[in-house]
Order: structure tokens, then C-alpha cells, then sequence
């Protein structure tokens, strides 16, 4: 199929909105809407729509299942919004395979592999016994990121990893809304599994792998976040780009910035402490009285940490949330153990809470720059008008000090030619008197 953009952003489309899909499968005329590939993926559309709909008349019209409760929750809610969640990942994975130019085949999302020559996990051409239990031990959770980390640049080590944390986080969200016999249910499923797989691996040496999508990965999660929200940003600015590009555009900028982090740590001084004190929440708030070293990435990502840590403890004494969050922190720590290793390394999500945090502080200290260099302005600008009103006022009174004094000074002037006159006056009559006599 020869590539055309408007085709392929015509199968993209379909997915918003369910009217759209409608309006693309009825278009016989447009041959931009009428071929094989827009049709297709237009159908698969409208069928999820449809299921979108049919789920929300069943159990918000209809409210099917609302009587039964498992542990205060509502049976119906619980599937509503189940079958809501997986629909709205299947709008988006189509989606994306559309933009990929790829037909959808519901089936591709699992398949299972095996084989009976495997490769060394750290590449070499011998397989033994201990690569056999690092492989078991990858798919337990929590415990695989930690044993099996320093082989994490295998294929099969990494979609091992992949499912292990998939597991886990399902199991924790279990755990967390009190679903105890269900989550117990799930846990010996996945243990039958790793057992099958450990038997297979040692006595047969083959190795099943689950392939899931790459955005069953935490990291990948939010990388396709940050690449829909330029995509989105970048149509409404009207400067458009395909996704591809985007996504290819944020890969290299994670690239970048891993490159530019390690050789700005590499030359900083070494961590004197022993590293693994870093690990414990809370306890590693005294790094923060620490100068830059090579482990300040690290730190970083420790620090955020305690603090989400201690925001939570004290949600949960204010009984705001349950106190069975807090597994959820296992789940950095094991990132956080996991890839100690490099010094460039940003846990994904906590190191931008890190970054929002240090954004905050940065604003807070330039508004507090910029208020109190506001305040020394208007100090000095009321200093400089009190003065020159104190001045304007001593030049007043002096002006009118000096006019009373020449006023006194004519008045007595005046006062002294009147008395000269009057003297004169007598003196004159005085004559004037002795002549008469005379």
C-alpha cells in the first residue's frame, strides 16, 4: 500500500468520535474514505463505540449487577468501569496501530514464544544453570527488578520484566480497594504460571515469554502521555506533525537529556556515603543537606519519594485514603534499586514531580526576589519624596521665618520714623510754645 497522510489520518480519525465513524463507513463517494484500510479500521471504530454505549445502557440505564457489593463497592460499578477502561485502551492502542499503517488483529496483542536454544542472558553462548534461576526469578515481582536488573538489556529479560511489573501493579490495585479473595485467586494464577515456566526452563530449556505491547511499560505510559500532548497542542497551534515524528522527536530528547545528565554528574564529586542508604524512604532526608555528587539524580528521586511518602502518611491519619497505598511506593524503590547503577537514571513520573516541585520553589523564591525588590523601590522612592517634602517644607519655613523677620524689622523701622516724627512734632511745638512765651 502506498503511503497517503489524509488515508491514514482518515483511519486515525474514525476512533474520536462515534458519529465520525458513521459518517466514514456511509462514504461511498470520497475514495479518501472509501478503501480497504479506512474501512476497516472505521468498522473496528464503530464496533467499540457501540460496545461503549451498549456498557453504559446495561449498567448506568439499566443498572444491572447494582445489588451485589464486594466490599462496598458495587458490582456494578466495578465492571462499568472495567469494561469502560479496557475499551478505552483498545480506542487508543487501534488508533495508534492505524497511525502505524497496520490492520488490527486482536490476537496480536499476546502470543506466546519458545525455544529450545536460547541465548546467554549476559550474550554469551553458554547457558547455564545460573541463567535459568535469574530468568524465574524475573518474573516474581519486585524481587525480578532487583535480581535481574544488570541483564535488563536482553529482549527476553525485558518482556519478562514487562509482565512481572504489569503483574504487580494489578495485584497492588487489588490489594489496595480490599479485594483480598480475588487478589489471592489472581496471585495463584500467576504462581501455577512461573511454576509451568520454571519446570519448562529446567527440564526442558525452553523459555515461554508473554509479548505484551510496549505500553504495558510505566515508562512507555507516559512517554505516549507526553507525545499526545504535543500532538494535541501542536493541531490546535496549527503547526500539525505526524505521530510518528513526535514519538521519534521524544525518544531523542530522552536520549539527549540521559547524555547531557551523565556528563554533567560524571566529573562531580563521589557519593562518600554507602549508596544503599538511599534506598529508604524518609530515613534519606538527611542527603538533603548534601553537596552535588555523582548520586544527585539519585537523591532526587529519593527525596520525592519521602516527600509523596509523607504527604501519604498524612492522608492516610486524616483517614482521606487507605492505608494500604503506601504498597504503591514499592514500585519506585524498585526502579530506584534497579537502575542505581547509572547515574543519569530519572525515575519516570517522580522525577517530574521533582521537576514541578522545583518549579514551585523556583517561582516562589523569584516572586519573593521580585516583591522585595518592588518593596526597596517604593521604600526608596517614599525615602526621596519624604525628603524633598521635608525639604520644600524647611525652605517654606525658613521663607516664612525670613518674611516675619522683615516684616518685624520694617514694622520696628516704621515704628522708629514714627517716633522721629512725633519727637519732631513735639520739638517743633515745643519751639513754637517758647516763642509765643517770649
Amino acid at each position: 500500500m502506498e503511503e497517503n497522510k489524509v488515508i491514514k489520518n482518515n483511519a486515525v480519525t474514525a476512533y474520536l468520535l462515534f458519529l465520525i465513524s458513521v459518517m466514514f463507513l456511509f462514504a461511498k463517494s470520497e475514495p479518501n474514505l472509501n478503501n480497504e484500510f479506512v474501512r476497516k479500521h472505521t468498522k473496528s471504530a464503530l464496533l467499540i463505540h457501540l460496545l461503549i454505549i451498549i456498557n453504559i445502557l446495561v449498567f448506568k440505564t439499566y443498572w444491572l449487577l447494582w445489588s451485589i457489593f464486594i466490599m462496598w463497592y458495587s458490582l456494578n460499578s466495578i465492571v462499568f468501569s472495567s469494561i469502560l477502561a479496557i475499551l478505552f485502551l483498545m480506542l487508543i492502542f487501534w488508533a495508534y496501530r492505524a497511525s502505524k499503517w497496520e490492520y488490527f488483529n486482536i490476537w496480536s496483542i499476546f502470543s506466546a514464544k519458545s525455544s529450545k536454544k536460547l541465548l546467554n542472558v549476559d550474550n554469551d553462548w553458554n547457558f547455564w544453570e545460573k541463567d535459568k534461576l535469574t530468568f524465574v526469578l524475573a518474573y516474581i515481582p519486585f524481587v525480578g527488578q532487583i535480581f535481574a536488573s544488570k541483564y535488563s538489556k536482553n529482549e527476553n529479560i525485558k518482556e519478562i520484566l514487562k509482565l512481572n511489573t504489569f503483574v504487580a501493579f494489578l495485584s497492588c490495585l487489588l490489594f489496595i480497594n480490599f479485594y483480598n479473595n480475588l487478589n489471592q485467586v489472581f496471585i495463584l494464577i500467576y504462581a501455577i504460571f512461573v511454576a509451568f515456566v520454571w519446570v519448562n526452563l529446567f527440564w526442558k530449556s525452553d523459555l515461554i515469554v508473554i509479548n505484551l505491547p510496549k505500553y504495558f511499560s510505566f515508562s512507555e505510559l507516559l512517554k505516549l502521555f507526553k507525545v499526545i500532548c504535543k500532538y494535541m497542542k501542536n493541531y490546535i497551534s496549527g503547526n500539525f506533525k505526524e505521530f510518528k515524528i513526535l514519538e521519534q522527536e521524544q525518544e531523542n530528547i530522552q536520549k539527549q537529556d540521559e547524555i547531557d545528565t551523565y556528563n554533567k554528574t560524571k566529573d562531580l564529586p563521589e557519593l562518600k556515603w554507602p549508596k544503599k542508604i538511599i534506598y529508604f524512604p524518609i530515613i534519606n532526608l538527611f542527603f538533603i543537606f548534601f553537596k552535588e555528587n555523582q548520586y544527585q539524580i539519585h537523591i532526587r528521586n529519593a527525596l520525592t519519594i519521602s516527600f509523596l511518602m509523607i504527604i501519604t502518611i498524612i492522608l492516610i491519619v486524616f483517614w482521606i485514603i487507605w492505608k494500604n497505598t503506601l504498597i504503591l511506593f514499592l514500585f519506585p524503590i524498585c526502579y530506584w534499586i534497579w537502575n542505581l547503577g547509572k547515574i543519569y537514571y530519572k525515575i519516570p513520573l517522580i522525577y517530574d514531580i521533582y521537576l514541578m516541585f522545583n518549579g514551585f520553589i523556583s517561582f516562589f523564591k523569584r516572586s519573593k526576589k521580585t516583591i522585595s525588590e518592588k518593596r526597596k523601590e517604593v521604600k526608596e522612592a517614599n525615602f526621596k519624596i519624604e525628603t524633598k517634602a521635608s525639604e520644600e517644607e524647611n525652605t517654606e519655613k525658613h521663607t516664612e521665618t525670613r518674611n516675619i523677620q522683615k516684616i518685624k524689622k520694617d514694622k520696628k523701622i516704621k515704628q522708629e520714623e514714627n517716633l522721629e516724627e512725633i519727637s519732631t512734632e513735639v520739638e517743633d511745638k515745643i519751639e513754637e510754645k517758647s516763642e509765643i512765651e517770649k
